[in-house]
């Protein structure tokens, strides 16, 4: 296994990076928990995209 200041630095990086998007999952989760299918999914207006169209985006899935 790699050592050094480089593969500190990485893996404390990579730990951080880590706990960060699992901050984000989390607030995501319960900001839209109590939303309906329609409102998940309803645009704010014509052009605008849906929470749940930004979710796919943030998810890298947009074969939905």
């Amino acid at each position: 296994m790699p050592t050094g200041p480089s593969h500190e630095l990485s893996a404390l990086v990579s730990r951080r990076l880590q706990d960060e998007y699992e901050t984000v999952r989390a607030k995501v989760h319960r900001q839209v928990d109590g939303l309906t299918d329609d409102l998940l999914w309803r645009r704010p207006f014509p052009h605008g995209n849906s929470v749940g169209h930004l979710l796919l985006h943030l998810t890298g899935n947009l074969s939905y």
